[in-house]
């Protein structure tokens, strides 16, 4: 069970040392279902529901939210209005110092000039504003987008370093076999003290490898439990990842899906709204160019994503073809061990190629899956283009 797995976005606030007060979550009791709550809130991490722990419990997307309700629904003109009235109130505050003998004279008037400074700042930023409450609406819901995607990417190479971690793990045991056969070899003088440096060299390239890996897994754990509300130091049970379902390919179309890609595209999204609030006709010129720009740039990059997807599936068959080649020779391998026909280093060199194919088909998998929730992501909005705001 979590411990408030979720630290409250407010207790971790605090924490924090920060001054800015959240709420806890995102939506409202009713939004879901009991069991649906009783999933997000256990001390399990599931591939499936990390869109849901970054909506619920991510602080960046609490805080975005929390901003979004003092603003809501509120036009350029209006918010342009904020901005103004802010302006005016630290114009109404400003106050330069008469007496210059006074101690406290430079910093009197350097306080006044920098409050005079901004204050012109909001005044141009109320001049050139082209957002609303739509727009930023707009850029907090790809934001959160991104931060979910990014949590599956995280997942994603977690599991993938884990994976690895193992194929080191075989290569250091045939490491420390080769350097003990090389000692042996050495005190009868079939090798020289090199050959034993070198095998040591090797032991210990791996030992720090090893040592590097299980750093890059704490901090990829560490990061992917801060975003989706746990603390950083928590131990949630982090599920694998699902299978790869190759069956998704068959109905990925970039011609068909570019069309639905225009309609949710978050940045096309924004410019075209920048558009609208465009007050003068130079500026108007330039949203039109540039949303002209963002639809070319969408169908160039939504191919791209379709082609690494078809990449991450050929890397795919030939991960499970060298596999079961590689799975034939650990199998011949085996018996001729425990006939006593080949050595104990023979053996785990063998048991660690097949460990490397292994590996290699399980993050072919993992790569394929990745591929393929990119390529939906693009077509639910989040393909970033140069343009973008």
């Amino acid at each position: 069970m979590k411990m408030i797995k979720k630290i409250a976005p407010i207790c971790l606030a605090a924490v924090m040392g920060t001054t800015y007060v959240v709420p806890a979550l995102a939506s409202p009791e009713f939004s879901r279902t009991e069991e649906e709550w009783a999933k997000l809130r256990d001390n399990v991490m599931e591939y499936d529901e990390l869109e849901a722990l970054i909506h619920e419990y991510n602080v960046t997307v609490l805080n975005n939210q929390d901003n979004l309700k003092s603003d809501r629904g509120k036009t350029r003109d209006e918010l342009a209005s904020d901005l103004r009235d802010r302006a005016n109130s630290m114009y109404g505050s400003i106050s330069y110092p008469d007496d210059e003998t006074s101690p406290t004279y430079g910093y009197e008037y350097a306080a006044a000039a920098g409050m005079e400074s901004q204050a012109k700042s909001l005044e141009k930023q109320a001049d050139e504003l082209e957002d609303d409450w739509e727009i930023k609406k707009l850029q907090f819901d790809k934001i959160e987008a991104t931060l979910a995607s990014g949590a599956q990417n995280s997942m994603n190479s977690y599991m993938q370093l884990l994976e690895s971690r193992k194929v080191l793990e075989a290569n250091y045991e045939v490491a420390k076999a080769a350097y003990d056969s090389t000692v042996a070899q050495a005190s009868l003088n079939m090798v020289t003290q090199a050959d034993v440096w070198n095998a040591q060299n090797k032991v210990q390239t791996l030992e720090a490898n090893l040592i590097s890996t299980d750093a890059n897994i704490k901090k990829l754990k560490q990061n992917l439990c801060v975003s989706t509300g746990w603390a950083y130091d928590a131990n949630p049970v982090i599920m694998a990842l699902p299978s790869a379902d190759i069956n998704r390919i068959a109905n990925m179309n970039p011609s068909v899906d570019l069309e639905k890609a225009k309609e949710n595209n978050y940045t096309l999204k924004i410019d075209k709204r920048k558009l609208q609030n465009a007050a003068s006709t130079s500026t108007v010129s330039t949203w039109e160019k540039t949303i002209k720009n963002d639809e070319q740039q969408l169908g160039a990059a939504l191919n791209n994503q379709y082609q690494a997807v078809l990449q991450a599936k050929t890397a795919y068959d030939q991960a499970q073809t060298d596999l079961a080649l590689e799975t034939k020779n650990m199998e011949t391998v085996q018996r001729k061990y425990d006939l006593k026909m080949v050595s104990k280093l023979e053996y785990l060199q063998a048991q660690a190629a097949y460990v490397g194919k292994q590996v290699g088909s399980i993050t072919a998998d993992m790569k394929l899956l990745q591929a393929m929730d990119t390529y939906d992501w693009a077509v639910r909005g989040l393909l970033n283009l140069s343009a973008a705001q």
